[in-house]
């Protein structure tokens, strides 16, 4: 099932767009006395008994906690080898021994 955003116009600002809602499933909520569990579809489902879990703005970010820096090594495959080559780096600053 798609969720239906109709008249939504950003995903920044926590909403989605036309082009994200074709992408998005829908998960149903469950509450187990005072926690509450997401039925994940089967292709969003992680492997191991647990995950990482973030709060970002109004969004809850789930990662596989066995391999929880899969996601940074591979974000940074998306960086251009020039990357922040021409950066200003600062001053040196002068450094002062504090002791006699």
């Amino acid at each position: 099932m798609v969720v239906n955003c109709a008249g939504v116009t950003s995903i920044a600002a926590g909403v989605c767009t036309r082009e994200y809602v074709a992408t998005v499933k829908t998960a149903k909520l469950l509450k187990y006395g005072d926690a509450q569990a997401v039925r994940l579809p089967k292709e969003f489902r992680f492997a191991g008994g647990e995950v990482l879990i973030k709060r970002v703005g109004i969004a809850v970010v789930l990662l596989p906690k066995a391999k929880c820096w899969d996601t940074l090594i591979e974000s940074l495959e998306k960086f251009p080898p020039d990357f922040m080559s021409d950066r200003e780096q600062p001053r040196e600053a002068k450094r002062q021994d504090s002791l006699p």
